[in-house]
Parts: structure tokens; sequence; C-alpha cells
């Protein structure tokens, strides 16, 4: 009997993840993409032939990064911008998920109400508070479990991440229709003179993002299509986080986050998987190394250039 109702309150915890997973899939079905994966990364390929016929800026490649960076910049822990994105971005999404919530929360504290009397008012007083904050917990939980996912984090097999600076080739819009719904005979009403109805199909937008690097090495996302994004030109820097398998290259990437570029300030992609602020503050810090390293190299090459000048004035007097 006490195992049964445990059972019982572990299948409406698990029934809420579900559910919230069906809304989170319904937010992104809309943009065309799938609820599993934040971008279809579909090709991260070497092009040396064409090397020579793109334009490439300089200083633009994969740059590795250490694990306790990567703990920083995609963080397992859920940021304000990924609660804001479970809690829904219309008003029925919103609706939907206060409902939900409210819904398990309900039954979870009548479920643990009736296990009081079985297993005893302290377990019956945790299970009904870990269900009374089901609507704090469940985002916090799903975001963990998007992080790890993108992240690739298996035990057995090593993963490397890294910074893939490049600059875009193109930003291109993509329309899509959804199927279209007939309405059949039965639809209508008995002795009703209007025809068959067919429903206008739901057009979703895309936005494709074309990306490579100075090593020709190209890497495409796909996210949906915002007002930001009319600002993306060709030319333009693209920072963006890649996972691989593997510890020495990234020939398989398995994931990659949501794409930043700094010229036009904006963030490409439908989830937040960075933490934009701290993202910011090491892209900055990458700057002022650069410009560190620049101006080093400049002084040593001017150093060198005066000593080869005061050898030909020693010579030319001798």
């Amino acid at each position: 009997m006490r195992r049964g109702l445990v059972v019982a309150l572990w299948a409406a915890w698990c029934c809420s993840l579900g559910g919230s997973w069906t809304v989170q899939s319904r937010l992104v079905s809309q943009c065309g993409q799938p609820c599993s994966k934040q971008w279809r990364v579909q090709s991260l390929w070497s092009e040396g032939s064409r090397r020579a016929q793109q334009k490439r800026a300089p200083g633009m490649s994969i740059l590795p990064l250490k694990r306790q960076v990567v703990n920083r910049l995609v963080p397992f822990w859920a940021t304000s911008l990924q609660l804001e994105w479970f809690s829904g971005n219309t008003e029925r999404e919103k609706f939907e998920v206060v409902l939900q919530t409210t819904f398990v929360a309900f039954l979870g504290l009548w479920g643990s109400y009736f296990v009081s009397f079985v297993v005893g008012s302290p377990l019956a007083t945790i299970s009904g508070a870990f269900f009374s904050m089901n609507g704090l917990l469940r985002p916090i939980f799903l975001a963990y479990q998007r992080a790890v996912k993108v992240r690739g984090y298996d035990p057995e097999v090593p993963h490397i991440a890294g910074l893939f600076s490049g600059e875009v080739l193109s930003c291109e819009t993509e329309t899509r229709d959804a199927p279209v719904r007939v309405f059949e005979p039965s639809d209508r009403l008995v002795g009703s003179p209007l025809p068959p109805l067919k429903a206008p199909p739901p057009r979703r937008f895309e936005s494709i993002l074309r990306i490579q690097d100075e090593s020709g090495r190209r890497l495409v996302v796909r996210a949906p299509r915002t007002k930001a994004h009319a600002r993306v030109e060709p030319g333009m820097r693209v920072e963006v986080v890649i996972f691989a398998e593997g510890i020495e290259n990234f020939d398989q990437v398995i994931g990659a986050t949501d794409a930043y570029i700094p010229e036009a300030a904006v963030w490409f992609g439908s989830y937040p998987y960075l933490d934009r602020n701290e993202f910011k503050s090491f892209l900055a810090a990458q700057d002022r190394r650069a410009k560190a390293r620049s101006s080093d190299s400049r002084r040593k090459k001017k150093k060198t250039r005066l000593k080869t000048l005061k050898v030909e004035d020693g010579d030319e007097g001798a």
C-alpha cells in the first residue's frame, strides 16, 4: 500500500514534466524547430578549394575552452532568461503553464495528505512541500536537463568545448507552411448550406545563419525569425560555443549554444543556453588579450627594425 502511494505521487510528478515538455514542443514547433535541439547543426567541414574565394576575417577560428570556463558560460543552474522562457511566450502558453502547475500542486498536496495516514506526517510534509514548489522546481530541472543535453556529458565518452569564431556569410529567411486540415462534411452542422472550408495554413518563419571561419569550416544554424535578425549583415563577427566528442578536434559536433553577433547586438537562437553577462565579459577579456598581443608584436617588430637600421648605419660608417 505504501509503495503504491509513493509510485502514484512519483507518476504525478513525471506527468507534470511530460506536460511541460508538451508546452515546450508547441512553443518551438511554431518556429519549425524540434524540442530536443535548439539548433540543427547541419554541417561543419573544411573547404580548402574555396578559401581563396571566400572573404575571411583574420583571427577567427575555434578556441578550445576549459571546463571551468564552460561551467561559467553554459551553467547547469537556471538563469533568469531560462526561467522566463519556460514560463511561455504568449498569453495562452503562460496560462497553460500556470494551470498545469496549479493542477499538479493540488493533486500532490491531496496525495500527500492521504499518504500521511500510511507513512506518517514527516514524509507527507516533505512530499507536500515538494509538490507545492513544483512551479519553481520544474523549470530548474528542465534547464539542467537541457544544459546536460547540449553539453553531451557522458562519463564513458570524452567531450570538448570550443568557441567558434567566424563571420556571417548569409542570413536568410525560410517560410514553411504547416499541414492543411480540410474540414470533412461531418464537421458541418446538419442542414448547413455552407461548403466544406479549408483552414489557412499557419506560416512559420526561420532564419538560416551561415558562418565560416578563417580555415574554411562552416556552421549552418537555424533559429526562429525575429525582427532583430534584420540587422545581421554578411561579414559580421559571430561567436558560438560548440561541443564535440573526442579530445583533439571538432570533427563530430554534437551541440551548439545560441550565437552572439556583437556588431549587431543580436542573440541568434530560440533557447538561451548561455549566461549572457558572463559571455559578454569573456569576449571582452578575449578582445583585450588580442589587442595586447598585437601591440606587443608591433613593439617587437619596431625594436627589430631599429636594431637593423643601427647595424646598417654602423656598417656604412665603417
